[in-house]
């Protein structure tokens, strides 16, 4: 039921544990901060690790506001005073988070610096810190561009975003910024770079392919081996391993609990010139020419264990024996956290954060916001800068292969306006980003209308079709999208946890 009222409800123990998290991230920063103070080591490394550390403590206060809107601000080890504070407004929140980027892309270690100490990419650095701050600006901008549609009530005073302690005035301001810092990384900074094949960011085979764990696409990335048991994402994604396979486990209820959306599946196939197929009277898309497709998605046919024996057998996802499978087990895979060793509960499936391929996206979302025509500068900027993207996508072939014809090129004329532009695009970050963590975040940023314009209203569509109505989850809770704005501007956040409220007082 929360999932299709589009948020958390208040006593939603997820809501809280998310809360609970985030802020144990900001305390052990603020700890760190604090110890620094009297700390005997070098200067120039306090600093370093200073900047370091509010990278972190704003990375954390970034997810939190995105979730809850105005919180507690901490910025020092707690006490049992300091408990008891109230909650500062969501642009002071922004401000405090613009503050720590700022000062953490001036003062951290170069790309570098990092690699000396720490071999492996993922590990964040000045580059970083500018690529998250132009992400944050992202946010901000939607905060001010969207005002009649967003989570704060415009009829009570003080609730309209000020930025102006960050000489921004309008969302125009936030854009120009927002581009300045992603152009900064891609143009000026040679620390990443995007990786020759979209696949080998996902093989996660780290006996033959330790390559991989080096690739310069990696900004920041959580990284998991057999020992960190710190990765339950493969467990949630994929099938039931077979017996005689690392963490196999044959009654694990967990497994395919999280599965792709098969309208998402379906728009994406569709886009890129997917193939069509008729079965038992649905028409579906059985696959799809994008090489990223195949890479993120198992959707035809997987092979794991049988629920019973272990055994190893094959199971048809859709279309099955010929006939529409109707039940949510249609609903294709995540292959992006595959092992091959099928170490599902501790492999070496890192997560990504942040990667290259994102900053190039929220640069060309930044430069179609601040288009005003189709020949402007910034809306063929916009346009070349997806096209980077998708020309890595078509050339991620098995060696010796051609290169695909999909996804094609955008032109210049992809789109009439900026309003469509700036929509293909952010549809091209989930084909891109699918099922990496941006994709809550992303559909709320802009406003209760347009999540109900392109997500809720053709969701409902999509379900409304007889031959789809039983190929998604949705179907078997007999509920829709919501489509009233003002309703989906009150889902925009997660609700505050009770908990906190009736604890801290403030």
């Amino acid at each position: 039921t929360q999932t299709h009222d589009l948020t958390l409800y208040s006593t939603t123990t997820a809501g809280r544990s998310l809360y609970t998290y985030f802020y144990e991230g900001v305390g052990h920063c603020n700890n760190l901060l604090h110890g620094l103070e009297t700390s005997p080591v070098d200067e120039e490394f306090k600093l370093k690790i200073e900047a370091e550390t509010r990278f972190f403590r704003a990375f954390n206060y970034f997810c939190l506001t995105r979730l809850f809107g105005d919180l507690p601000i901490m910025d020092r080890p707690e006490s049992l005073e300091d408990t008891f504070v109230g909650r500062s407004q969501y642009s002071e929140v922004y401000e405090y988070i613009v503050r720590d980027l700022q000062f953490a892309s001036e003062n951290m270690r170069t790309a570098s610096q990092q690699e000396d100490l720490n071999p492996f990419m993922g590990r964040v650095n000045k580059s970083t810190a500018m690529a998250m701050l132009a992400k944050v600006y992202s946010y901000i901008a939607c905060l001010m561009e969207y005002p009649e549609t967003h989570f704060y009530d415009t009829s009570k005073p003080g609730r309209l975003p000020d930025f102006s302690g960050l000489g921004i005035f309008n969302a125009r301001d936030a854009w120009t910024l927002c581009l300045q810092c992603a152009e900064k990384v891609l143009t000026e900074d040679d620390a990443f770079k995007l990786e020759d094949n979209f696949n080998h960011l996902f093989r996660w085979d780290n006996a033959d392919h330790p390559e991989d764990y080096l690739s310069r696409e990696r900004m920041l990335v959580i990284q998991t081996t057999p020992n960190s048991q710190t990765s339950s994402i493969p467990t949630w994604t994929l099938w039931v391993n077979p017996l005689g396979t690392e963490s196999a486990n044959i009654q694990n209820s967990n497994a395919g609990r999280i599965r792709s959306s098969r309208w998402v599946f379906q728009k994406w196939a569709a886009k890129y010139g997917g193939t069509l197929d008729t079965v038992d009277g649905a028409e579906i898309y059985v696959d799809c020419p994008d090489p990223r497709f195949n890479a993120t998605y198992f959707h035809t046919e997987v092979w794991g264990g049988n629920t019973t024996t272990g055994a190893m057998q094959a199971y048809s996802i859709y279309p099955a024996s010929g006939k529409v499978k109707t039940s949510p087990s249609s609903d294709p895979y995540i292959r992006k956290y595959f092992s091959p060793g099928y170490k599902t509960n501790n492999g070496y499936a890192d997560f990504y954060v942040m990667r290259y391929a994102e900053v190039y996206l929220i640069a060309a979302e930044a430069a179609a916001s601040l288009s005003l025509a189709k020949d402007d500068v910034n809306w063929k900027k916009a346009v070349d800068y997806v096209n980077v993207i998708l020309e890595r996508a078509r050339k991620s072939v098995p060696e010796g292969t051609s290169e695909s014809a999909q996804p094609a090129a955008w032109s210049y004329d992809c789109c009439n306006t900026r309003e469509e532009l700036v929509n293909e695009i952010m549809w091209e970050k989930f084909f891109e980003l699918a099922f990496e963590g941006h994709e809550w975040f992303e559909t709320h940023k802009r406003g209760a209308k347009w999540l109900v314009d392109n997500v809720c209203v053709p969701l409902n569509e999509f379900l409304a079709k007889a031959e789809n109505s039983e190929l998604l989850s949705e179907h078997y809770l007999g509920k829709l999208m919501p489509v009233d704005v003002q309703r989906v501007r009150g889902a925009l956040l997660v609700a505050f946890p009770d908990y906190e409220i009736r604890y801290n007082t403030a």
